[in-house]
This record gives C-alpha cells, structure tokens and sequence, in this order.
C-alpha cells in the first residue's frame, strides 16, 4: 500500500493547535508513497476523477479521516495486568503485581504472544505511534521491535534498565544493562524500517530506557547518557510521579539536587531535546523551567495520574510556560489501552482543578468559585493525543495533522456502524456545517485563533501579492519590445523580434520545468526559489542599467531570464494560496481582481514611464519584484505566527464533543 496512490474524497478532522478543531469537509487528499501531496476543497466529483492512476475512496457522510494516535506512554509487558491492583501505592504495586508480571517476558514464546496481542489491540484502537516500556530483557524486547515492524506501527522502544532496588528474579548488573541497550539500539538500526536503514523514513526506533531513578543506579545513569549522546537516540523514564516516589528518591540522592528527579537526569545527561518523561505530576516551575530549557517534555497519563499519584499533570500551566507536553495510556497502571479514555480523561484532570472543598462536619452551603471557561476542553485533549504526542517526539513535522508533504498517518473513523457503541444522528451534520461556515480557521471572515486575525490578514496579504504579481508579467511582456525598440539600444525591428521571440520561448521552458520541479518539491519551495531568483534579477536590471550599460546581447540574456521566472510564478502562486486558506469562490474573485488590478495599475504607470525616460522601466520592474516578495515573506511570517504553539482561547470551530469511537483502521501501514 505504500507505493500506491490514493484520493480521499469526503471529510478532513484534525487539532492544527490547541484551540482548533479543523473541520474540511467535502476535500480531497491526495496520497503519494505515503505523503500528502494536496489537500484542498472538491467542487464536484470531477474535480477527482481527474486523477486516473489513484485509487479513489470515497467517504460517507458517517465517516471521516483523522491523525492516528500518538500514545507516549505505554508499559508493553504491562498489558495483561491493565488496570488491575490499582488499591495499593504504586512502589507496593511494582514490587508486590508488576515486578513478577514482567519477569514472565524471560519466556520468549509467552512475550510474543503478548505483544502480538498488544501491538493489534492498539491499533485496532487507532494508536499508530507508541512510546513502548519493555523489560530488562533484550531478546523479548528484540521481539517486540520485530512485531511492530511486521504489523506497520511507529514505535520507540526501550529496553528497561534496573541494577537496583529490585527483585533478585528480576534485576540486572549495571554492565548489562549497558551492554544489552547497547545492543539493542543496533539491533533496531540494522532493521528493514530502523533508522540506519530508512532514515527519516524509520518505523522502529531504540529508545534509552532507565526506568526510574529508584532502581538505576547513578553509574548506570550516566552510561545510559553516555549511550544517548553517542548514538544521537531517544530517551524516556518516570519523573515526579507519586509522593512515595519522590520521597524514595530524595532519601536515596538528597546531595544531587536536594533530591529531585529533574536535576539527577540532568546532571546524568539525560535531560535532553530527545527525551520524553512520563507524568510529571509533582514537578516545580523551576524544574519545569529547566526542562523547556533542554527541549525534553512530559507525557501526561491522567488516569494512571488519578489512581497512583492523587494529583494531575498541570498540562495546560506547563504548555503556557513552554513545556512539550503529549499524552499517554501508561498501560498497566491505568485500566485502558485506547487513548480516547485518555482524552477524556484529561479533561476530566482540568475540571477538577476547581473542585469544590466540602466541609462535611456541618450543614452549610458549600461556596462555589466564580465560573471560568475550562483550558483544557476536547479540542485540547485531542491535539494532545495527536500532533501534541508527535511534538514531543520531534516528529510534528512529519506526523500528527494533515499538511501538505507530511506522512499520511491517519485513521478512517466511521460513526454510523451497526455494532457500535453509540447512536448516529445524520441531522448533526447539518449543524456541523452551519458552525463550519461562521467560524472556519481558514476562511477570510473569521478571526482564526484568538485576537491574531489570521485568515483576514493572509486574505489581505495574497489580495496586495497579487496585485504585484498581476502587474510583473503582463507589463513586462506588453512593453519588452517597445524597450528593445528604445532609440539608445538602436536595435532593428527584426532584432526586437528576436528578442521577444526568445522571451516567450523561455517563459514557455520556466513553466514546463517548474510544472516537472513541482512534482519533486512544494509549491512552497519551488516559489521561494523563484522569488531568490527574482531578487537577483532584478538586482542584474539595475545594474546593467545604471552601472554597466545594456548591450543586445545582455538585454536578451536578461529578457530571456526574465520570461524563465515570470512565468510560474501566477499557477504556483495560486496553489500556494490554497495551501494557507481555504480559497473560497469569494476569495477566489479577490484574488483575481487583485491580479487585474494590478495588471491595469503597472501598464498605466509602465506607459508613462516608457513616455517619459524608458531608461526608468527596469527600475519600475525592480520595485514590482520587490513589494511581490516582501507581501510573500510577509505570509510566511503571518503563518508562522499562526502556527507556533500557542494556548490562547480562540473561537470554536465546532460546538460538538466527539464525533465517534469506532474506529476503522485502513491503512495498517502506518500511513
């Protein structure tokens, strides 16, 4: 499936930021080996027809496309005790249920039978990335990396690593812990989809596993950073989980940093940008502080959070201050191993903030606090399950939401199944659509994320960009000839004809190679060359003119260049306009007005100018280059800002919890 193409055709969902459910129904997604190439609104059904060699899937109106879930927590050997044993404190539980039910893992054939099983049942569930824990030993976690290459998930395993405060049965030297990683991580880079082989492309990827500072020793700390360093590889443990666990370590290293979690892994060089620390339930600003620093982040596990640690992850304090923050099912200290409990879940840990304190001693009325709006509500929760999860692992560029050139990792989500477990109601979609209209991110008639009008502003930006752009190439190749006819270059009517022949043949080579470009690279790249090369053009004009003087052979050559980057720039403008909005029918006509406008504007100045001083329409040229690709940094600047992280409340694109649990998974190859 991989090297196949495929059309999407029907509803989009996906959380760009926080604050955003991003509703594009009736799109189309084009899927080329597995990246997006388009993303954009079909007009009718020929608009897909069009592509002949894809396969087309057309969706209902019951289902919709959505990013796969990024779980950033998961306890692999875990799976069989989910949930259970939840009545005891947590360094009980290790030692009295966990402790044993991982040390079965020793038993090779019992280990694959539990992975298998667990590997399916979460992506039958829709997690496609998993941050795995698995044990201390190395041919069952060999294993586990096998399982997920064979069944297509994205995953980041780690051998754990204990040399003390463990039972005998289940415990290990410090040197074979570092031993065994060691060879873990080349194990997974020698795989088929590990990274020394598929690069960028890897599916499977060895993760540093200390699993907490309690049970590794400091030695066996600091080799596991030295490891980390050397191979340029991912991290993860526990960090500030529960009270037990903080007073455990505080008594075991009260010297490193009056005890703390963040300063041992700091100090150990395993606080790095690569390094993903679950719960983080008990950390202090200060140390919160020198986590953004170091660009690791946490993953939040409310529901293990809620039966372990009594307390929740202040993910929406965290985000504020800079932290990288995701989520993730900690399979088997919480009772499930789908995420959208999860989810839930984290909403849930936010409300809670403002519970109200009971006095139970006597009859009186409880004081309720002032009514606030929540922070985290379930566009939050989902963008922490998706591109939330995927920015902590460094890979929100690649996975998480659906852009164009990003991986098509992505779910089909059905809501109208006979054996679900909730009602469909078909009129629901009427309402969506009628939300969508007044409040679409990427319309120019809202005020996209809270007081940054970002679709008016771009709207703004592409109408004025067009305008310049509208006015280079039709003024230039209405008045190029009347200039090589200019009396100062004393060029014969056959000469100019020459000149504008070879003019018009290299604008008709600038858009064949750039349509070929195109295919290769984003409209994005292919118009920030574009635009470079026009800076240099024009920089070349005002040279020859005002400088060294204009001959016919350079007058040609820099015609001829002229043609070559006019020409692309208005078809791969346009397709970069529909990458940044939604170019409805109304944009549609401003943008093209801008265009005439322009055209119209720069031929009537470009008259007088050729009236007046000829000399003086390079200069015209020059400053028309150079407003056109001020407006095009401008957007990118616009966009930027639009998309950094950012939690501040903005208008809801939809008024809808939850569109559905039933998920269908598709593309089981992690596309």
């Amino acid at each position: 499936m991989f090297n196949e193409k495929y059309i999407f055709h029907g509803t989009i969902i996906d959380t760009p930021d926080p604050s955003t459910l991003r509703i594009r129904k009736q799109h189309i997604c084009t899927v080329n080996k597995g990246k997006i190439e388009i993303i954009k609104p079909a007009d009718s059904l020929n608009t897909v027809d069009v592509y002949r060699d894809y396969t087309i899937i057309h969706l209902s109106e019951s289902q919709f496309i959505c990013p796969g879930f990024v779980d950033l927590h998961c306890h692999a050997p875990q799976y069989r005790q989910v949930g259970s044993a939840t009545e005891v404190p947590l360094l009980q539980w290790l030692d009295k249920f966990t402790f044993p039910n991982e040390a079965r893992c020793a038993d090779l054939s019992y280990a694959r039978n539990l992975y298998t099983k667990l590997v399916s049942r979460l992506l039958r569930n829709g997690t496609t990335t998993v941050q795995y824990f698995a044990t201390i030993h190395l041919e069952a976690t060999k294993i586990l990396a096998d399982i997920c290459q064979e069944k297509g998930q994205r995953a980041y395993i780690g051998k754990v690593c204990a040399d003390r405060n463990s039972p005998d049965f289940y415990i290990e030297t410090t040197e074979e812990s570092v031993r065994h990683t060691e060879e873990f991580i080349n194990y997974v880079h020698r795989m088929e989809k590990g990274r020394d082989i598929a690069e960028m492309k890897a599916l499977i990827h060895p993760v540093v596993t200390p699993r907490f500072v309690p049970t590794c020793s400091l030695d066996l700390l600091v080799q596991l950073g030295q490891l980390a360093k050397k191979y340029d590889v991912h991290i993860q443990s526990h960090i500030a989980e529960t009270a037990d666990q903080v007073a455990f370590v505080h008594a075991l290293h009260p010297d490193v940093g009056n005890g703390r979690d963040v300063a041992i892994f700091n100090q150990t060089g395993l606080l790095t940008n690569k390094a993903v620390f679950a719960h983080g339930v008990y950390l202090a600003d200060d140390e919160v502080d020198h986590m953004i620093a170091s660009g690791s982040a946490v993953a939040s596990c409310p529901i293990a959070n809620f039966l372990f640690s009594k307390g929740i992850t202040a993910i929406e304090r965290f985000r504020r201050k800079g932290l990288k923050v995701g989520l993730g099912t900690d399979v088997g200290g919480a009772y499930s191993s789908n995420m959208l409990p999860v989810v839930r879940a984290a909403v849930f840990g936010n409300r809670t903030m403002d519970f109200v304190s009971i006095d139970r001693s006597i009859a009186a009325l409880p004081e309720f606090p002032e009514h606030k709006d929540p922070d985290i509500d379930f566009k939050f929760a989902f963008y922490l399950a998706t591109l939330g999860g995927a920015h902590a692992l460094n890979i929100d560029t690649h996975i998480g939401s659906f852009e164009i050139g990003k991986e098509f990792d992505a779910l089909l989500v059905d809501c109208n199944k006979d054996d679900q477990a909730f009602d469909y109601w078909s009129e629901d979609e009427k309402e969506v659509e009628e939300s969508l209209e007044k409040s679409s991110p990427y319309s120019p008639r809202t005020c996209g994320r809270g007081s940054f009008q970002y679709g008016l502003i771009l709207s703004i930006m592409f109408i004025a960009y067009t305008f310049f752009v509208g006015g280079n190439y039709q003024t230039f190749s209405k008045f190029y000839f009347s200039f090589l006819k200019f009396e100062k270059f004393k060029l014969s009517n056959e000469d100019a004809s020459w000149g504008m022949i070879l003019f018009w043949l290299s604008s008709s080579v600038g858009r064949f190679l750039f349509a070929i470009i195109s295919i290769f690279l984003s409209v994005n790249i292919c118009l920030s060359i574009i635009w470079a090369g026009a800076l240099c053009l024009a920089a070349a004009w005002l040279t020859y003119v005002w400088i060294v003087g204009l001959s016919s052979m350079s007058l040609f050559l820099l015609g001829a260049i002229t043609g070559l980057i006019f020409s692309p720039i208005f078809p791969l403008s346009f397709g970069y306009f529909n990458q940044r909005l939604n170019v409805i029918p109304m944009l549609l006509g401003l943008l093209l007005c801008g265009t005439a406008l322009g055209a119209m504007s720069s031929n009537k100045i470009a008259g007088l100018v050729m009236d007046h001083d000829p000399n003086h329409f390079p200069t015209l040229l020059a400053i028309w280059i150079l407003m056109a690709t001020l407006l095009y940094i401008a957007s990118h600047l616009v966009y930027f800002c639009h998309r950094r992280p950012s939690t501040d409340t903005g208008r809801e694109c939809v008024n809808e919890e939850e569109k559905g649990v039933m998920m269908e998974i598709t593309n089981k190859e992690n596309k």
